[in-house]
């Protein structure tokens, strides 16, 4: 057993983020997942009816991340039941197919719709997905320069992604949880140095009321 396997084992789950699949139907959202949780890929992944999940651990800074992924479905008579899954969401994928302009065109619904559900937007992540058919379409950098003007636009990462091959999947998930992390932790040093502040402030105004005989 490695020194890793055996840090984890002494590890305990300390840090649950959930990830939302966002995306029009077809663009490999499903084999996206499937990579990355199973290392496996077919191109007959069958259409996800409201959403699938999945669930995968992975070591980081010190501690276990397990990340709890929703595939949502991208098709127009699933949409309605999309929301149901922003709940307390802490990171969004949003999917586009390189040889189809249609889904990367499909990218605002989404982000609309993300924003108009939630008070604050999570992490957010776009993945130009199936590079590796990049051959069969000569205006796959047009709507990859497209995308990336996009990320920019609405605040995201961009990654160029492959379900085939895996190219860009286990970055974005590894970015998502590093961020997170690192959030998580400098959230909680705030909070401490808050209340340490606080407890500071408050032995000085005792201190000083005890030296001036000060009583209630």
């Amino acid at each position: 057993m490695s020194s890793s396997d055996s840090e984890e084992e002494n590890s305990v789950e300390s840090c649950v983020i959930k990830i939302v699949m966002l995306g029009t139907s077809g663009c490999g959202k499903t084999s996206i997942v499937q990579q990355y949780t199973k290392g496996t890929f077919t191109t007959k992944t069958g259409t996800t009816i409201g959403a699938a999940f999945a669930i995968q651990k992975l070591f980081i800074q010190d501690q276990i991340v397990s990340l709890r992924i929703w595939d949502t479905s991208g098709q127009e008579r699933f949409r309605s039941l999309v929301p149901l899954y922003y709940r307390k969401v802490q990171a969004a994928i949003f999917v586009f197919d390189i040889t189809d302009k249609n889904s990367l065109n499909g990218l605002s619904f989404w982000y609309d719709q993300l924003k108009q559900e939630l008070k604050t937007l999570p992490l957010l992540v776009v993945a130009a997905n199936k590079i590796d058919l990049k051959e069969n379409n000569q205006n796959y950098e047009e709507l990859i320069n497209t995308g990336k003007k996009y990320s920019k636009k609405i605040g995201a990462k961009f990654y160029i992604t492959s379900a085939k091959t895996a190219e860009g999947i286990k970055e974005i998930f590894e970015y998502i949880s590093n961020t997170i992390v690192e959030m998580d932790k400098l959230k909680e040093d705030s909070e401490e140095f808050t209340k340490g502040g606080s407890r500071e402030i408050y032995d000085i105004i005792d201190d000083n009321n005890q030296k001036n005989g000060n009583c209630c």
